[in-house]
């Protein structure tokens, strides 16, 4: 028996609703993430990759499954999954790019730091 026989025909266009606007208001719920990413200004390692990139896959396959395996392809459900695995792309994007620039400036940062102790040194003989 098919579950949704055993629900109402209300109670079922109300789980529909309460879905299309909770994942709706979730591809919103990025843009402050993406926000703090984007002007933090060290190695953002508070943010992990992984659970961001499994939250992508899992978007992403939802997206695949609406439109490829249901019945009737549901492309309101791959909509919202595709939205929701751009703003997860847009987190991990974000978080790779300033992990590199920060190994970068760290990098030229050792690399100047012999420079600075000798020059430091002649000041404090000065």
């Amino acid at each position: 028996e098919n579950i949704t026989s055993s629900i109402s025909h209300y109670s079922l266009q109300t789980l529909i609703a309460l879905y299309f606007l909770s994942n709706s208001l979730r591809v919103f719920s990025y843009i402050p993430q993406i926000k703090q990413v984007a002007t933090q200004n060290d190695d953002v390692r508070a943010i992990s990759l992984l659970t961001w990139s499994m939250w992508a896959l899992s978007n992403m396959t939802t997206a695949l499954y609406s439109m490829f395996v249901l019945e009737k392809p549901d492309y309101l459900l791959a909509g919202l999954n595709f939205a929701n695995t751009a703003g997860c792309m847009a987190v991990i994007l974000i978080v790779i790019s300033k992990r590199k620039a920060y190994a970068v400036k760290n990098s030229m940062a050792e690399k100047n730091e012999p420079i600075l102790n000798f020059t430091q040194k002649i000041d404090s003989v000065i």
